[in-house]
């Protein structure tokens, strides 16, 4: 996904970056670290691809449950 966004694919390296994040979700538990950067990295695409409040939605979320499990 991240060759598809440095290439400027950013709607194909989103679609890539929710594949990813499917699979993770199944495959691991949510307060899994690779689960967040995955979470985290599609958060990156949808804000460069406008979706700003799907974009804040998605890093708020992660910011909640790293303070969570951080504190």
């Amino acid at each position: 996904a991240g060759t598809l966004y440095a290439l400027g694919d950013v709607q194909g390296a989103r679609m890539l970056m929710e594949d990813v994040l499917a699979v993770l979700s199944r495959t691991r538990s949510p307060d899994h670290p690779e689960v967040r950067i995955a979470r985290a990295n599609l958060a990156l695409a949808l804000k460069r691809l406008g979706e700003i409040d799907a974009a804040r939605a998605v890093e708020e979320a992660v910011l909640e449950e790293l303070t969570a499990t951080l504190a």
